[in-house]
């Protein structure tokens, strides 16, 4: 039996979900903590130093443990995950 484990993590909530239902294998998922990234600017740079702006940007994030049988049809699996677009990951391959 092969497994392999993936941390997921993206700023928009919506891509992880659809990436979750395009799974075809048997994985176990549990999700991880939302981090939220707060910062302020400032509007004037040369004015109003009262004068600011807020931002945050919240990132969520997942972990999934796939199990398969066959070695070729987790590699595969990878290969195809790896080139999703806003969505950061950090895949472990292992042999059980």
């Amino acid at each position: 039996m092969y497994s392999c484990q993936i941390w997921v993590k993206s700023i928009d909530i919506k891509n992880i979900n659809l990436w979750i239902k395009l799974l075809p294998l048997k994985f176990i998922l549990s999700p991880l903590p939302v981090k939220v990234k707060r910062f302020t600017l400032l509007r004037s740079p040369l004015g109003n130093k009262k004068s600011k702006e807020q931002y945050q940007l919240v990132e969520h994030g997942i972990y999934l443990l796939i199990f398969d049988s066959k070695a070729s049809n987790l590699l595969y699996f990878l290969e195809i995950i790896r080139k999703t677009v806003n969505v950061k990951l950090k895949i472990k391959f292992l042999k059980t």
